[in-house]
């Protein structure tokens, strides 16, 4: 059993006082550790997470309020650690980028159908801040990014507790009964227009092989599906869209990662929104 993040230790703890028996090999996050396990009492199959991120924590705490509706399903969770129901295929799986979206769109409207208070999550101000205090040299593009996302800030706008990282990899199939169900929230709080922003840069950035978000028809076929489903304006959306992906792509400069994934789908927005000049 692997011991990342000094974690081993916790997941012998938590399998004895939980009498749970690992099924598989543990999965290393860049926050935690994952490991398939089967409840003895029940035999049932389930995964455990433990993670000693403060972020990582409120993650687990929102899953537990959400109760399973649109979200995973909770068995337990304590501490340091989330004991919850074991998915399958994720929508990275999902050959029809139309049919991935969609199922986006169902689960965040059924996430925020829910009454969650806010205290304790992260306001979306503070998740933005490296965007928020970018230098001037960060290129035209980031700039512009920098720009909307101030306004988009400052706007009243409908709020609420976010998922903030709802994407094709953090959607899983948990059979006909509970279905597509999201995972791994960030816990943010802010406008609720932002849960529907971080499916636009994928599925590229779990997997740069793919082009879908870079591809100018896939993003205007995208925002077209979402204005529908969601009611959410494509002005309010590409705006989204941009300020985000100029964010990703900041946190990727950051981690020595490269930027050409978000830097295409930030150009791609703004362009469309007339904020930078077109080729």
């Amino acid at each position: 059993m692997k011991n990342v993040h000094g974690l081993g230790c916790r997941l012998r703890h938590w399998l004895s006082a939980w009498g749970l028996v690992a099924d598989g090999a543990s999965v290393e996050t860049p926050r935690g550790l994952l490991l398939p396990v089967i409840v003895e009492a029940e035999q049932r199959c389930a995964m455990l997470k433990v993670s000693a991120d403060a972020s990582e924590r409120a993650g687990m705490r929102l899953l537990r309020a959400w109760a399973g509706r649109g979200a995973v399903r909770v068995f337990r969770q304590e501490d340091d650690a989330l004991l919850m129901a074991r998915g399958s295929a994720s929508l990275l799986d999902e050959p029809c980028d139309d049919r991935a979206c969609a199922v986006l769109c169902d689960v965040i409207g059924r996430l925020h159908d829910h009454s969650v208070d806010p205290r304790g999550y992260v306001p979306l101000a503070v998740w933005f801040q490296a965007l928020l205090e970018a230098p001037e040299t960060s290129g035209a593009v980031i700039m512009a990014g920098r720009h909307v996302a101030f306004e988009l800030l400052a706007a009243s706008s409908p709020s609420g507790v976010l998922h903030g990282d709802l994407h094709h990899g953090n959607v899983l199939w948990f059979g006909p009964t509970s279905g597509w169900s999201a995972i791994d929230p960030k816990g943010l709080v802010g406008p609720l227009a932002f849960d529907y922003v971080p499916m636009f840069l994928n599925p590229d950035l779990a997997d740069p092989g793919r082009s879908t978000a870079r591809d100018a028809a896939s993003l205007d076929r995208r925002l077209a599906l979402v204005e529908a489903r969601a009611g959410r304006s494509r002005d309010e959306l590409l705006r989204w869209v941009l300020a985000y992906a100029c964010l990703s792509a900041l946190w990727s400069r950051a981690d020595g990662q490269g930027d050409g994934v978000a830097l295409s789908v930030a150009d791609l927005a703004a362009r469309r929104l007339g904020l930078v000049r077109t080729r």
